[in-house]
């Protein structure tokens, strides 16, 4: 896959994804909380970007022993874990969403 391909998605599903996101959390607490929310949205993003940076440095590499095959190979396994992730997280959502009256 082109690089910037996978770049255009990445900015594309950031685009779309944070500001909704971004507006129901803090749409569901007070303004006084507000800040402390935004400060613990934030905190949780960056846990999960140095998470998965240090996964994939550690996948991608094993992989690219065996040349570019291999490091393409990393590179899709990557690709399956962030997607079982997303995968993962919807369906707690779903399991845990409250409940409309």
């Amino acid at each position: 896959m082109d690089r910037g391909l996978v770049a255009a998605y990445l900015r594309d599903g950031g685009a779309l994804l944070l500001p909704s996101s971004m507006s129901a959390i803090m749409g569901a607490v007070g303004a006084e909380k507000q800040g402390t929310i935004g400060a613990v949205q934030r905190m949780i993003q960056n846990l999960g970007i140095a998470i998965y940076t240090s996964v994939a440095a550690a996948i991608v590499p094993a992989h690219s022993v065996a040349g570019t095959d291999g490091l393409m190979a990393g590179i899709r396994q990557m690709w399956n874990l962030t997607a079982g992730s997303i995968l993962l997280c919807i369906v707690v959502f779903l399991c845990f969403r409250p409940r409309r009256k």
